[in-house]
């Protein structure tokens, strides 16, 4: 885009790409004129759901990808989430940390803790964002509680900042039957709720 200023010439202009909104609008427009021109030509309404079908395939095999990312406070955690969710719907998911998001504002879909959510809305703006929620394995949950006084196992994560946010989620879900000993668990992981997925799932095109 130019504009012409006096004494200047003329600038190129820096493009702002439209709101989902605006988006949603001028496609609708446009879907709507070709459904009128198509009518126009005399095709039944199943010809012109066939045509759809066929343009939505050849657009499917030109490789339309789309940027999905999960984002997060702990690199770790961040990156179990995005494999549990890439896993469930058969894409390539990139995991982002919060601080690193402004650089992702060019992602389809963004899948976020409930905590974070907020934050995550107010920066990618233009981004299809979701939360989701989290859990312990039951298993994990049952082992801790059943630990005695005296007994104890170790939290093993790849990343040092991982411990903090796993002992606080362990201590909090399992407070009301541990005693103030510090009791972590080994090979401890977060799990995507299973709504949550079926959730994002939904909302992702195949």
């Amino acid at each position: 885009l130019l504009s012409s200023r006096v004494g200047s010439g003329y600038t190129v202009e820096e493009r702002s790409p439209l709101a989902k909104s605006e988006r949603m609008e001028r496609g609708a427009r446009v879907v709507n004129e070709t459904l009128q021109q198509l009518v126009g030509l005399g095709l039944s309404d199943a010809e012109i759901e066939s045509l759809f079908q066929e343009q939505a395939t050849l657009l499917d095999h030109a490789g339309l990808e789309r940027k999905l990312i999960t984002v997060g406070p702990h690199d770790e955690l961040n990156r179990m989430c995005a494999d549990q969710l890439g896993t469930a719907l058969q894409k390539t998911i990139l995991p982002v940390p919060l601080s690193q998001m402004e650089r992702h504002k060019d992602a389809d879909f963004a899948f976020v803790p409930y905590p974070y959510l907020t934050d995550v809305l107010e920066t990618l703006s233009r981004t299809d964002t979701m939360g989701f929620a989290t859990h312990l394995p039951s298993k994990v949950l049952e082992t801790v509680a059943r630990l005695r006084d005296h007994e104890t196992v170790g939290l093993v994560t790849r990343y040092r900042d991982t411990i903090p946010p796993l002992s606080e989620d362990l201590r909090t879900r399992l407070r009301p039957v541990l005693d103030d000993s510090v009791h972590d668990v080994e090979e401890l992981r977060v799990l995507v709720s299973q709504d949550s997925i079926d959730a994002i799932a939904d909302a992702v095109p195949a």
